[in-house]
């Protein structure tokens, strides 16, 4: 169904992309919260969950950049 004249698949790939180039960022933000010990208190992320919160962050980051770089280049 087709309400709005916009083809749906390409919807659904264009809020894919987005959210690949979205979800680092959120990925950073999130993990210095965790990290934060006044706002979580004694549930506060040790170095490990931190670590691999920002590795993650860096892969996806990287994954996005590359995205870029293929769609540019072909």
């Amino acid at each position: 169904m087709n309400f709005l004249g916009i083809d749906p698949v390409k919807a659904l790939v264009y809020a894919a992309v987005l959210q690949g180039f979205l979800a680092p960022i959120l990925l950073v933000l999130l993990t210095m919260i965790a990290r934060d010990g006044v706002v979580m208190g004694a549930h506060r992320n040790g170095w490990f969950d931190t670590t691999f919160g920002f590795i993650t962050a860096a892969v996806m980051a990287a994954a996005a950049i590359a995205l870029i770089i293929v769609t540019l280049v072909g």
